[in-house]
């Protein structure tokens, strides 16, 4: 493939943001995604994943609930006084039990123990048009 048929090839991918607390499995989830064809930014907390999706253009947000620094809920709330950020679908991937009512501004909550499919179908499912 060409420079600039790659260069093209990767205006036209999903972007999805990664935002995770751990290496090993932000790397596992680049890596899936990736095979699935997506562009995939990641962040080791809720700061820095809000400093990601101001510089970079997303189209949907894989969010861990409990990190350190700025947990997901922080960044919920950081994203809602956004709104720049509100259009981008928030996908929570975490080892929290799913709430009886997803709360507002989420799209999909999947736990972490169920299959990457799941994730994958939340994620061709929600993303910012």
């Amino acid at each position: 493939m060409k420079g600039g048929q790659l260069a093209s090839r990767k205006d036209t991918q999903r972007r999805v943001l990664v935002v995770d607390d751990h290496a090993e499995l932000r790397s596992v989830l680049r890596r899936v995604l990736e095979r699935s064809g997506y562009h995939v930014e990641v962040a080791e907390n809720g700061a820095a994943g809000l400093d990601r999706v101001r510089r970079a253009r997303v189209d949907v947000i894989i969010l861990d609930i409990d990190m350190p620094i700025m947990n997901g809920r922080a960044f919920l709330a950081a994203r809602a006084a956004d709104t720049a950020l509100l259009r981008i679908p928030v996908v929570v991937y975490s080892a929290d039990p799913q709430p009886a009512a997803v709360p507002a501004g989420i799209s999909a909550w999947i736990w972490k123990g169920t299959e990457v499919s799941e994730l994958l179908q939340a994620l061709s499912t929600h993303h910012a048009r």
